[in-house]
């Protein structure tokens, strides 16, 4: 019982620090006063999205997925490793954004959108598109639920829910025009690359590379 209770607020403080570490850079990336940035480009499949500002509360639940996934993880292992994966993928987002800001357009005619919309873009500039951190850890999250679902009864019906709220969530980062399709694309790929690095990393290669040198 202590042992579950010790690692219950090991896991409460690595999401929130978590939490701390997605959000704050991000917003204060957002506040630099960039001398050029690169609107993102819409391409053809950008177009066959209609806008629906009702979406923006699917695109608003992306905050509850990895925090989820960090709730159900078990396995002291698995959830260092998906701690480390959710930093990588911030740090480097945050990188590219300061060294290739970039920015979506966002639709001029806002008569219909509720108050949750304007909020939501009140409080995120356009900046910051590609890649897209939704998309990023979106993907990242989903790949580990699959893994961490297994132990569940009827895990094919967890994993199909969770594959459906994750397409969910990029279906509307594109229908509320928070970000067009490459940016998508490129965090989604961002997304998988990390997870397939920090599933496959073999933490005691170094330890017996040393070993053999002496």
């Amino acid at each position: 019982m202590t042992h579950d209770r010790f690692f219950l607020k090991k896991k409460f403080l690595i999401l929130l620090l978590l939490c701390a570490w997605g959000g704050l850079p991000y917003h204060l990336i957002q506040r630099i006063d960039f001398t050029q940035v690169i609107m993102m480009p819409s391409i053809k499949i950008d177009h066959l999205v209609p806008i629906n500002f009702d979406s923006v509360w699917i695109y608003h639940s992306w905050l509850f997925l990895p925090i989820a996934v960090g709730f159900l993880i078990t396995r002291w292992d698995l959830l260092k490793r998906f701690a480390w994966s959710m930093f990588a993928v911030n740090a480097v987002s945050f990188l590219v954004f300061l060294c290739v800001p970039t920015a979506a357009p966002r639709p001029t005619d806002l008569a219909d959108a509720p108050l949750l919309y304007l909020w939501t873009i009140q409080m995120d500039e356009p900046t910051n598109a590609c890649p897209s951190l939704h998309a990023s850890v979106t993907v990242l999250s989903t790949i580990f639920a699959l893994i961490v679902l297994g132990r569940f009864r009827l895990p094919w019906l967890w994993r199909a829910f969770t594959m459906v709220w994750a397409l969910g969530i990029l279906w509307s980062t594109l229908a509320t025009r928070q970000h067009v399709f490459i940016d998508i694309a490129a965090g989604s790929c961002l997304g998988v690359l990390v997870a397939t690095i920090a599933l496959t990393y073999d933490e005691g290669w170094f330890r017996r590379g040393m070993e053999q040198a002496y």
